[in-house]
């Protein structure tokens, strides 16, 4: 899996499954509007104790792809199936939790 997640504001994912049966790929990316600032947490700490340092939001925008995933003997790895579509094609929500810190 990859992930990569900004100070605030966009979040990056990409897991797959290869164990049992079926085979896919997903991507999930979240982000916020810019006039989301988002609410200050305390959390605690290991030296610190509780300290101000998550962000939070329950208005992320969440996009969400699925594909399914087939063994490609030239690349000895799985790959997104080249002639199918994806099983789900970028679904949106607008009610994601989101978190930084």
């Amino acid at each position: 899996s990859e992930w990569e997640v900004d100070p605030w504001g966009t979040w990056k994912f990409r897991g797959r499954c290869t164990d049992k049966g079926k085979k896919f790929e997903a991507d999930i990316v979240v982000t916020t509007d810019e006039d989301v600032p988002g609410v200050l947490l305390r959390a605690p700490t290991k030296d610190e104790g509780m300290q101000y340092f998550c962000r939070d939001s329950g208005f992320g925008n969440a996009v969400v792809s699925l594909w399914q995933l087939e063994w490609d003997d030239n690349a000895r790895d799985y790959i997104r199936s080249p002639n199918k579509p994806p099983l789900i094609d970028k679904a949106t929500s607008r009610q994601c939790t989101v978190e930084v810190g």
